[in-house]
């Protein structure tokens, strides 16, 4: 697709941690989650100052961004933070769901960690993907992985507004994760 676009600033968004957090690590996380879509990156070096959501442990986080209408998606790209002097990880996977409706789901694409755990320098890792189809999708379902500290600037939703030639979502059964706990998710936004 021509001339993408971040459909995803300034848009509303609730954010389900896999496993319930909210009683212990969650009220250890800095910074606002409003930086999930504001539009600006953070400054690696600079986690705790500001343009960054943090987010600690809950084995996993899933954000769910409403566009407020359907618009033709066909990518997105995820800012995190890797420095293992500080304990900082970005996560091994981000994966994309869409959605129409908010109910029925199918996968969109999903991008591997640019950068191994190891890797000793401080930077902003980003996450891209781009599909050759656009769809026509209301809701952007990311999902990436919490181990300890991850620290996240932005959630971008690559696209256009106009749904003119675009394929709809046909909704799969997405498989649930044995993830090693006994709790459901819960919503912490």
């Amino acid at each position: 697709m021509n001339q993408l676009e971040n459909l995803a600033v300034g848009k509303s968004f609730v954010i389900e941690s896999d496993v319930p957090n909210a009683n212990s690590y969650a009220s250890t996380e800095k910074g606002d989650k409003a930086a999930l879509t504001d539009g600006l990156y953070g400054r690696a070096e600079d986690c705790y100052g500001g343009g960054w959501a943090h987010f600690v442990r809950g084995i996993g986080r899933t954000v769910t961004v409403d566009l407020g209408e359907k618009q033709a998606v066909c990518g997105f790209k995820a800012g995190f933070i890797q420095n293992a002097q500080l304990g900082i990880y970005c996560p091994a996977r981000v994966e994309v769901s869409i959605s129409a409706d908010g109910a029925g789901y199918m996968p969109l694409g999903a991008a591997d960690a640019p950068y191994p755990a190891t890797y000793p320098e401080c930077v902003r890792a980003e996450y891209a993907f781009e599909g050759e189809t656009p769809y026509a999708a209301r809701y952007v379902r990311f999902h990436f992985g919490c181990g300890v500290n991850v620290f996240c600037d932005e959630l971008e939703v690559l696209g256009r507004a106009s749904t003119e030639g675009t394929a709809e979502v046909v909704p799969v059964p997405m498989p649930v994760k044995d993830i090693g706990a006994y709790a459901p998710r819960e919503t912490l936004r």
